[in-house]
């Protein structure tokens, strides 16, 4: 859950800015999407849907976006195949009349929207699952399972100031309706 800590690492520090590796060594080849929200009770889901939904402005043939779309591609970059989101209250930022935010951060490993690349290969999906994987709801997935499953925060107490929260990538992959944007 190396991801998962550094987006709460990241987002305890209540920066909406991605880090700069060189000061922040530990965020190298580290992918990053934020969202900021100041309501009472954040839909992650919603947010990593948003994301998703950036599908729209994006086109694959010319590896082009019309509007944003690096969360999008992000999510679906076939070879980031490590994930972890962190959500926190963040009281030092307080805009003026409204309540603290939420600052939500999710961190890719190894990072995507590299230049010039595009985030798949077309194809059928699973086609090109690493060794040692297999093909599970068009994703390919470890065949050993994976020791640590839930988020770390799900086996403490949440601290009055976290956010106990859900994998909101797990489950907007596992809903995705185009299969061949999964192919590796």
């Amino acid at each position: 859950m190396e991801m998962e800590r550094l987006a709460l690492n990241w987002v305890k520090g209540c920066r909406f800015e991605h880090p700069d590796p060189d000061v922040y060594p530990q965020y190298k080849n580290i992918g990053q999407s934020l969202a900021i929200l100041t309501i009472d009770t954040p839909d992650w889901l919603r947010i990593a849907q948003n994301w998703f939904d950036e599908v729209e402005d994006y086109d694959y043939a010319s590896n082009r976006c019309r509007g944003v779309c690096i969360h999008y591609t992000q999510m679906i970059w076939a070879a980031s195949n490590e994930v972890g989101c962190a959500a926190y209250r963040c009281d030092s930022i307080r805009p003026k009349g409204r309540k603290p935010p939420y600052l939500l951060a999710c961190q890719y490993k190894p990072k995507g929207n590299l230049h010039g690349q595009k985030p798949y290969e077309s194809g059928r999906s699973c086609s090109k699952c690493p060794k040692g994987s297999v093909c599970k709801r068009n994703l390919c997935v470890p065949r050993q399972p994976v020791t640590e499953e839930r988020p770390n925060n799900r086996r403490e107490p949440v601290q009055p100031r976290e956010v106990e929260r859900e994998d909101p990538m797990r489950k907007c992959l596992a809903r995705r309706t185009r299969p061949d944007s999964l192919d590796r």
